[in-house]
């Protein structure tokens, strides 16, 4: 099986879909190491993994699921560092929540997740008005 077969090929298009919005989300998460506001581009990762889903319900969850498993391997790098407890613990004082920062690191996970859910709605519908296809088949001769 060619590569472009497989990575186009409807058994397999969620199973792409998912591992171009987690890697690009992994790496988009080491922008972020740079960068503060790199979270906002995560709606890319769920966009370009939507691209090859062409159903919405399954360009959501790539998207989700994708943006969902990069966050959680970021905190993993944080909670190993030893300051995501910590942090999230202070934000939740903040917010009068007490020693609840387990709270806030689910809050931020399911964000993360529902931004790249819609990146990955939107990549869906957007692949679809782009590559349309044309109402004139190629069989039909326009002159």
């Amino acid at each position: 099986m060619k590569i472009t077969q497989f990575i186009f090929d409807k058994k397999y298009n969620f199973l792409m879909g998912f591992l171009i919005s987690f890697c690009l989300g992994i790496l988009l998460q080491l922008i972020g190491l740079v960068w503060e506001y790199a979270w906002i581009l995560l709606i890319f990762a769920g966009v370009f993994g939507g691209v090859l889903v062409k159903e919405g319900l399954k360009a959501f969850f790539v998207g989700f699921l994708g943006t969902f498993m990069s966050w959680i391997i970021y905190f993993l790098i944080h909670f190993i560092n030893g300051s995501l407890i910590e942090f999230a613990n202070l934000i939740a004082r903040i917010l009068g929540l007490g020693e609840m920062g387990l709270i806030i690191i689910i809050l931020a996970l399911i964000v993360g997740g529902l931004i790249g859910g819609l990146g990955g709605l939107n990549g869906c519908y957007l692949s679809r008005i782009v590559f349309k296809k044309s109402k004139f088949s190629s069989e039909h001769d326009l002159i």
